[in-house]
């Protein structure tokens, strides 16, 4: 199928194929097997899934409960799991919305451009060098700037006048 569609499985184990399509899939939380294809999909993640392989294109994980997750890393090889921490099979995403979660990641972007969103915990965040656009939740984060990523800067400076994450910067001044 190559028209974009949304799939909205049942908590039950569920088998999720989508097309060619930029797909919206939310699997429902059970031990689903969820194949995206190959348009700019975004997949939701429970951590109850056996396996979740976004596919070809730019694709997006949205993290709706850590269920042991501790890290999620961009960088990771086509086809390798970008997840540690957890028990599900994870492949071929490029961006990563948790920003639904408290508990702190690691997240570790790819040189190309990531979108990387993150929630209320403590996160570790280091876009990898490309174009990424960087949005730490309310945690005492750890970013690394590299010189190319944008971030949210109404969210630095309210944080930065009280507790704020530590900026570790390479070659680069940050402007706010």
């Amino acid at each position: 199928m190559t028209t974009a569609v949304t799939v909205t499985g049942s908590s039950s184990a569920n088998t999720i194929t989508t097309g060619s399509g930029d797909d919206t899939i939310h699997g429902g939380g059970g031990a689903d097997v969820i194949v995206a294809g190959s348009g700019n999909d975004t997949v939701d993640y429970f951590g109850a899934e056996t396996s979740i392989d976004g596919g070809t294109g730019s694709n997006t994980l949205v993290v709706k409960s850590v269920s042991g997750l501790s890290a999620v890393n961009l960088a990771a090889t086509a086809g390798t799991d970008i997840t540690t921490g957890d028990t599900v099979s994870v492949l071929n995403f490029q961006n990563l919305n948790s920003s639904a979660v408290g508990n702190g990641l690691t997240v570790t972007g790819s040189s190309a451009a990531n979108s990387i969103i993150t929630g209320s915990g403590v996160d570790t965040i280091d876009g990898g060098g490309g174009a990424d656009t960087i949005s730490s939740g309310g945690g005492d984060d750890v970013i690394t700037y590299r010189g190319t990523e944008t971030f949210d800067r109404c969210r630095y400076r309210k944080r930065h006048a009280g507790a704020c994450g530590r900026w570790r910067h390479h070659g680069e001044s940050i402007s706010v």
